[in-house]
């Protein structure tokens, strides 16, 4: 049996004017919003911004915001999530 990985991404929709941002994959062959792994140890709201930086140059804020518990951080809540089971 082969070892299959999880590997996490995050995504970012980027919406203005009723329009959405699509970037074309080159390597599948489809127009995908931008996203990306997330680093070992980096938070996914974290992740989603740098993606965007990378892939656009563009500098955006997440809609829901990180807050805090007392002392323990509560993170942006994902519309959805996704996991892909990666094979050798």
């Amino acid at each position: 049996m082969s070892h299959v990985t999880r590997d996490f991404t995050a995504t970012t929709f980027i919406v203005q004017d009723e329009r959405t941002l699509l970037l074309f994959h080159k390597e599948i062959r489809l127009w995908l919003p931008p996203g990306g792994h997330i680093d070992r140890d980096e938070l996914p709201c974290d992740a989603a911004v740098r993606e965007v930086r990378e892939e656009t140059g563009l500098e955006v804020a997440l809609l829901s915001s990180r807050s805090c518990m007392g002392t323990v951080e509560v993170l942006s809540r994902p519309e959805c999530i996704l996991l892909e089971q990666i094979g050798p």
